[in-house]
């Protein structure tokens, strides 16, 4: 019970599969994550007194805030905001710079090392959402390589359909609570005039049409604490997630003090659902109902779950390989080893006789033991392994043939 039993894994020259290589922007990377801090500026600059005017105004890396009374309140905003600057993953690097422009204005920028730790930061983070996405449950063999500062190589064994692949990690999985104006009158003068008011923005719903949101979101997908596929009331295909405990208490007073209004789950800039709230909502368990498919609500469940990218991933090169170039590939290597084999045993019994014989069967042990040893580690058979293994045996034959 104790001897290896599970199956050889083949890498992807035998088994075939499919080969991506993506990059992510780093100057998206900046620009999202000044934009995940707006709440933080906003609640900071909200306390008493009232120190914003209107809310910031972001181009890219830049982040630009009006102050209501400059005289009274600018040396004011900005020690709040150099409060709460985040540093970026477990370096000591602020993530932007505080600067007075003009006479009421204020300016945060991200700086040259804050994105070369954003883009550090980003590589570590992009290699384990991807995993995440692809492989929710760790079984599947999926290879993860970084190349360079934003790019990396996903090589998926078994695998036949490489848009789905892409599917699913093209897909920036960025999860936002919204509160939502379902106002037709209010949306349709948005749509016409392509101006909203400057706290809300349109964005397209999976529902019906367009919906106006509020331009700052309320939770994120950082709060979620797990997401799975469920059934929804109808039997239909759903997914459902749990909040962190923080969220879930943000997220009951949020649907407390907002009874009769809408709030919109947003994925990617579309509103999965908008639903009305009818009660405050302890607990923070939430569903997104949308007629899925069980395969669309279980590839959503594993974007959610696994995160947000820090910003969208780029598909520069993509190869299929086919199951029928790895059968011949197996077969050659095959062959070429039981050949080699052959012809190496009938030289050390013809040299050597019993010895020549004892030899052979240590080898057979030692290839024996290799196989057992990359089936019991779970460890990946390629083309080159196939080339080492016959390497192993003429090592093995001249480590004899020394000895003897």
């Amino acid at each position: 019970w104790f001897l290896p039993s599970g199956k050889l894994n083949l890498g992807l020259d035998l088994q075939g599969g499919v080969y991506l290589l993506m990059e992510i922007d780093p100057a998206e990377i900046a620009a999202n994550r000044l934009e995940t801090v707006q709440a933080d500026i906003r609640s900071a600059l909200n306390r008493n007194p009232l120190v914003e005017r209107n809310p910031p105004v972001q181009n890219e890396d830049r982040l630009t805030i009006e102050i209501l009374n400059p005289e009274e309140d600018m040396d004011e905003a900005i020690r709040r905001l150099n409060r709460i600057n985040p540093t970026i993953g477990t370096t000591q690097t602020e993530l932007f710079r505080v600067q007075q422009t003009g006479d009421q204005f204020i300016q945060l920028t991200v700086p040259a090392n804050a994105r070369t730790a954003l883009a550090t930061d980003a590589q570590a983070k992009m290699m384990e959402i991807i995993r995440r996405r692809i492989d929710p449950d760790g079984v599947a063999e999926i290879s993860i390589t970084p190349q360079g500062d934003n790019r990396n190589i996903l090589e998926e064994t078994g695998e036949a359909d490489p848009k789905r692949i892409k599917d699913i990690l093209g897909q920036a999985g960025r999860l936002t609570f919204n509160m939502a104006n379902l106002d037709q009158s209010a949306i349709r003068a948005a749509v016409v005039s392509g101006r909203p008011s400057p706290r809300e923005i349109l964005v397209d719903s999976m529902e019906a049409g367009q919906i106006l949101i509020n331009r700052i979101p309320e939770l994120t997908g950082a709060d979620i604490a797990t997401a799975n596929r469920c059934f929804d009331e109808a039997n239909f295909p759903a997914v459902c997630f749990r909040l962190n405990s923080t969220a879930a208490t943000k997220f009951y007073n949020l649907t407390r003090n907002n009874v009769g209004r809408n709030f919109a789950i947003v994925l990617d800039s579309v509103s999965m659902s908008s639903p009305t709230i009818r009660t405050p909502i302890p607990g923070g368990n939430v569903i997104i109902e949308g007629r899925f498919t069980i395969e669309e609500a279980e590839d959503l469940a594993a974007i959610i779950e696994a995160g947000e990218l820090p910003a969208k991933l780029n598909f520069l090169d993509e190869r299929t390989v086919g199951p029928t170039l790895g059968a011949e590939s197996i077969a050659a290597g095959s062959r070429a080893s039981l050949i080699g084999l052959a012809l190496v045993g009938v030289f050390m019994v013809l040299a050597y006789g019993l010895i020549g014989g004892l030899a052979v069967g240590s080898l057979l042990s030692n290839i024996v033991l290799i196989i057992g040893a990359l089936s019991g580690f779970g460890a990946t058979l390629t083309l080159p392994g196939i080339a080492g293994i016959i390497l192993t045996i003429g090592m093995a034959v001249d480590a004899n043939v020394i000895v003897f």
